[in-house]
Formats: C-alpha cells, sequence, structure tokens
C-alpha cells in the first residue's frame, strides 16, 4: 500500500483503517458508509474496493457514483484491465474467465508468464466463489499494478470459510483454525459428501494459490469470519507469516500480490504444487506441520511455549505436555512452541511432549513450531508420522 499518499485530515481514525497494511490488525472501515468521507479517499487498494463494495451492495448504484467509483458486470463487453477504482462483479465462471481475460490484458502482463499466472489464479479463486461460497451478490473483483506489484482482490459475502467446510471437520473450533485447514491441500475434496467434496474436486485450488504467490515473490492473504492468514515472500526459504484475529467478516476476502517482473513460470511452481500435493497423501504431517523459520505475527490470545534446553528430560517435560500443551490443543487454542533456544530435539522428548498431542483431531491446524533446527524438525516429524498425525481423515 502506498503509505505516502495524502490522507486528508478531515477522515476519522477509525476511517484511517482504509490505511493500514494487510500485514496489521484488521483494516476495512466501510462500515461508516459516508459518501463525503469516502469521496475524499484518493486512493483505494484492490482489497478495500472489493470489501467496501460487498459492504455497502445494498446502498445501489447512486452511492458509488457519488464517492468516484465503478461497479461493472463481468462480461464480453468488459474484458480490459480494471480502473483504480472499479469493482467487476463475478457471478458465473463465464465471468470469473472474463475478469481473467481483463486483468491479463494488461500491456505489461500480456503474454508473459506473469499473464498466465494470473489466469491461474483468478480463475482458481473466482470459481471457488461462484461454486461453493452462496454469496447472495457472487463475488467483488479489483486489481491495480502500481509500484512494481500487481495486486487482485476477491471478496464475497456467502457462508464464509468455516461454514464451508465444516460438516467434513466437526472438530474446528475457530475460524482461524477453519482457515488453516482450507489452505492444505486435499481438504475440502476429503470425502464424497458435504459442499465441497464433489468427486472432481480435489480440494487445492487455495493450497495452489498460496503456494504460488509467495513462491513467485508476492504474497496471498485469506480472510474469513473473525480470522485472516497472511503469507509474503522473505529472504529465507519460507514466507512470512502471520495469524490475525479480525472484525467479523460473514464472507470471504482472497488478496493476491505478484511482481511484475516475476521470472518464476507458471509450469513450474504447477511443478513445486503438485510434488507437495502428491507428497501429502504419502505422509501427511509432511506438509500439514506448520514449521516457520521466518518473520511470524501471532494473535494475542495464543498460547506461546519457549521450549528451553533444560526441559531435556521425561519429567519435565510430561508436566509441560499435561499442564499447560494438551489442554490448549484440546480445548481449540492456537498454540505456538519456540524452539530457539534447543539446538536438536531428542526423538524421545519429543515423543513425550507431542505423541498424545498429535492424536487429537485438529491438533495439526491448533500447532505451530517456531525457530526449529533440522534435527528438531526431523524428530518431531518422526513423532507425528508414529501418531499417523493427520488433518485429512481420508488419508488415515
Amino acid at each position: 500500500m502506498n503509505d505516502s499518499a495524502e490522507k486528508p485530515d478531515e477522515i476519522s481514525a477509525q476511517e484511517r483503517l482504509f490505511w493500514t497494511p494487510l500485514t496489521r490488525p484488521w483494516p476495512i472501515g466501510a462500515d461508516i458508509l459516508e459518501t463525503r468521507k469516502l469521496a475524499n479517499i484518493r486512493i483505494f487498494e484492490p482489497w478495500q474496493l472489493a470489501v467496501l463494495v460487498c459492504e455497502a451492495s445494498s446502498q445501489g448504484d447512486e452511492f458509488f457514483r457519488q464517492i468516484g467509483m465503478q461497479v461493472s458486470r463481468a462480461d464480453k463487453s468488459h474484458t480490459t484491465f480494471p480502473n483504480e477504482r472499479e469493482v467487476v462483479e463475478v457471478r458465473t465462471e463465464a465471468d470469473v474467465v472474463e475478469f481473467a481475460h481483463g486483468v491479463a490484458s494488461h500491456p505489461t502482463l500480456e503474454r508473459t508468464d506473469l499473464g498466465d499466472l494470473v489466469h491461474y489464479l483468478v480463475r482458481e479463486i473466482g470459481r471457488n466463489v461462484v461454486q461453493h461460497s452462496s454469496s447472495p451478490i457472487g463475488a467483488a473483483c479489483a486489481a491495480k499494478l502500481d509500484a512494481g506489484f500487481l495486486r487482485i482482490a476477491v471478496c464475497d459475502t456467502g457462508r464464509g470459510v468455516r461454514n464451508s467446510i465444516g460438516a467434513l471437520y466437526p472438530e474446528i473450533a475457530t475460524d482461524l483454525e477453519a482457515l488453516r485447514l482450507s489452505v492444505l491441500p486435499h481438504t475440502s475434496g476429503a470425502r464424497p459428501s458435504g459442499p465441497y467434496a464433489q468427486s472432481e474436486n480435489l480440494g487445492l485450488g487455495l493450497f495452489f494459490s498460496k503456494e504460488m504467490c509467495w513462491r513467485a515473490g508476492g504474497g496471498f492473504c485469506v480472510a474469513s469470519g473473525e480470522g485472516m492468514l497472511v503469507w509474503v515472500a522473505s529472504e529465507s526459504n519460507g514466507p512470512e507469516r502471520y495469524f490475525k484475529q479480525i472484525r467479523n467478516w460473514a464472507g470471504t476476502l482472497v488478496s493476491l500480490t505478484l511482481p511484475a517482473t516475476t521470472v518464476t513460470t507458471l509450469e513450474d511452481l504447477l511443478e513445486v504444487c503438485h510434488a507437495l500435493a502428491r507428497e501429502v497423501q504419502r505422509e501427511p504431517s509432511t506438509v500439514g506441520l506448520d514449521f516457520i523459520d521466518g518473520a511470524a505475527e501471532f494473535p494475542s490470545d495464543a498460547l506461546r511455549l519457549q521450549i528451553a534446553p533444560v526441559q531435556d528430560s521425561l519429567q519435565q517435560t510430561h508436566e509441560l505436555r499435561h499442564t499447560k500443551l494438551l489442554p490448549a490443543v484440546q480445548q481449540g487454542d492456537q498454540v505456538v512452541l519456540d524452539f530457539a533456544d534447543v539446538r536438536f530435539l531428542a526423538t524421545s522428548i519429543a515423543q513425550a511432549l507431542l505423541g498424545e498431542v498429535f492424536k487429537i483431531r485438529g491438533s495439526l491446524t491448533r500447532l505451530t513450531f517456531l525457530n526449529c533446527s533440522r534435527p528438531t524438525k526431523l524428530a518431531i516429524q518422526t513423532v507425528a508420522g508414529a501418531a499417523r498425525a493427520t488433518y485429512n481423515p481420508r488419508f488415515v
């Protein structure tokens, strides 16, 4: 976001949330639908435009005209790159294709690897909305190419991620846990019943989109209910991660960021993603275990346990597991285990700490492992494999 842009003095503190980057607390301020004040905001980001249209969908076209916005319907007469205050509504798969064509038609993107990637990502995210969200207005989509980055947003007012997959995973305790599950491979297509589980649906859309965005040097954000997850490319091997609790949003928002000069091809990204998807069927914990090596931010109410070298004893480990770790995971809390002070974790200690925990349904989407050395990761993976830890009952 362009933080240097002029911010009119008459805009209230709450409305300044419009200017807050996605990696800060939830930035939606569109619940104040006053045309005079909204018209004074000179620069919108795509996700802001999309959210505003969803929140103000009952206001009518005149409202958007007064604040200088244009709401268009994706069709064959609208296949151009949207302007900076334009939102395109999509309600059918054909609409999704037309919006994808419009974004990829930008002169900077045409006949480039990024253009192919845009086509793929927009169609994956847009079809998710059309097929599964039950959004009464379809989806509001916006795009912007600025400062070397392409940003695309798709927002709906549907039933949200937790309600969409809740029938398949009744153990889900929070919106944040539902989001963590939704971006893992083969989650929505796990069973032959339920809202997503159609035979032609492999449940890979959000997983592939998330992996492609950060691996291409950009970022991926998904928000629904009271949860938000963000992945941002970093100089380390993995992405920076942000876990957020937000003001409740009934539907789902997906925001994609891609560098305009990416040299990563769609073919290369698909090869990596398919390899990960195949591996997870053989060993679910390979992808299901959430290891973070780079920068990260967690909800304020997450339980954070600093694992110290002194805890390399079975008695102390049992006490930590029974008094803190097990109760938190059993009641659905998010738990962060920080191993920054541990050079290596003995497999026996890893088993004592996590063996019982991994047997709890939903544990993989409640646990995060921070600052693990290679030997520590291997020990945790071994224990997870022995416990047959999985986020998907299909793999048991």
